[in-house]
């Protein structure tokens, strides 16, 4: 009885009808409003996953700046506090500056293979101590421009230190540059 009533137009809509019925009467979901939910938690999923990504990859960006920035912080703190006591400066090829500090020892202060160094003695070199870690920080630039050197001159000596950092060993998405610029004057004048 239920094929002939499925073959005819009219049949077939009493069997959806009765169907109908019998499932709006059971508990549960239909497809469609299946793959909605599933579409949406898809959706938020995926928005939440990125927000998450980009926060660490922000924080990644701040650590990383915040090494480049105690990195110069600690190196220029550090030759400027010798460099305030020294006295006959003197600044060869804009990254290399000697003086004598106060204990009368001549004091290098250069670039070699992006690192600053310092050297007591004669010669600079990539022997001599490390004041960057180069495993945190690339110098890019190390310049010294003095004013007030000349001898005689009454002048109070002041030098310029001008550097520019970057991070290393980093993605180039986190990667984080700095110019540092400072100019220490020396307290005691040249005579």
């Amino acid at each position: 009885m239920l094929r002939r009533l499925a073959e005819s137009s009219l049949g077939r809509l009493a069997i959806t009808s009765y169907f109908m019925k019998k499932n709006k009467n059971q508990k549960g979901f239909t497809l469609i409003e299946l793959l909605v939910s599933v579409s949406l938690f898809a959706i938020f999923v995926t928005i939440a996953t990125g927000l998450f990504l980009s926060s660490i990859q922000g924080q990644r960006k701040v650590f990383s700046f915040q090494a480049v920035q105690d990195n110069s912080r600690y190196v220029t703190e550090f030759m400027a506090r010798e460099m305030r006591m020294g006295k006959n400066f003197l600044v060869s090829g804009g990254n290399t500056l000697t003086f004598t500090n106060q204990k009368n020892e001549t004091v290098i202060y250069c670039l070699v293979s992006n690192n600053i160094k310092r050297a007591v003695g004669a010669v600079c070199d990539a022997n001599s101590s490390n004041l960057t870690s180069s495993e945190v920080v690339v110098v890019d630039k190390l310049e010294f421009l003095l004013s007030g050197g000349d001898v005689g001159d009454l002048k109070q000596p002041r030098i310029t230190i001008v550097m520019k950092l970057h991070s290393s060993g980093t993605v180039s998405a986190v990667e984080t540059s700095l110019n540092l610029q400072t100019t220490v004057s020396a307290r005691k004048l040249e005579s």
